[in-house]
């Protein structure tokens, strides 16, 4: 508040573990995982909308956007029709650790789910989308979706340059004068999911999309 950065309680997740603002994301789209208790993004407009000070929203999820356009239509045009501009921050993860961080989480949600598919949906598309889930792999598409559906610019910067200390890398892009704070994320955290697949074939085909979006540009 010292820095008249406020961050809002709506949307909040109630997990100490996972700290964002994905609940507004999926009131958005009808996700399966929101909870009313947690903060709709009509209870994030309502807590803001009499505040006279900078918003600080954090959720992956705000990804599933951008492929989107009447969604994040409404989510922009609603906020700025209560006087407020948006700058996005998104850190782009290499492709290789994403794909197999990624298929692990999917797995919690769909046992079926075979990687191989996966692997070459995402070599073919630049992209891996389930329900209203959309991932992005090959960068130049996210930014032409954004650059197509949303009114605002999009600042991009390289997860594994930062990863290390993502959050005061983090500070520093929002507000130079917050990084005396030196907080830094711990490495176990950000790792959680990161965990080693053994599995050869796995790794082949993760490899193949970190020289698709890598190397053959």
């Amino acid at each position: 508040m010292s820095n008249n950065i406020y961050i809002p309680q709506n949307g909040l997740i109630p997990d100490k573990a996972i700290t964002n603002h994905s609940n507004i994301v999926w009131s958005l789209t009808g996700d399966t995982r929101y909870s009313p208790t947690n903060g709709s993004f009509d209870d994030l407009i309502e807590e803001i909308k009499v505040l006279d000070c900078d918003i600080l929203i954090s959720s992956e999820d705000i990804e599933y956007l951008f492929s989107l356009p009447e969604i994040i239509n409404h989510f922009e045009t609603t906020l700025i029709a209560n006087n407020y501009k948006i700058i996005y921050f998104c850190y782009f993860r290499n492709e290789i650790s994403h794909s197999l961080s990624l298929f692990n989480t999917l797995k919690q949600f769909d046992t079926k789910i075979n990687f191989l598919n996966y692997a070459f949906y995402i070599l073919k598309n630049g992209l891996f989308k389930t329900n209203n889930w959309t991932f992005y792999f090959n960068i130049k598409i996210l930014q032409s979706l954004f650059k197509k559906n949303s009114y605002f610019k999009i600042n991009i910067m390289n997860f594994s340059e930062h990863k290390h200390n993502i959050l005061n890398s983090f500070i520093g892009s929002i507000n130079p004068n917050l990084l005396h704070l030196q907080w830094v994320f711990p490495n176990e955290v950000i790792n959680a999911r990161n965990k080693k697949n053994d599995n050869i074939v796995k790794y082949f085909f993760a490899l193949l999309i970190y020289l698709k979006f890598i190397i053959f540009k």
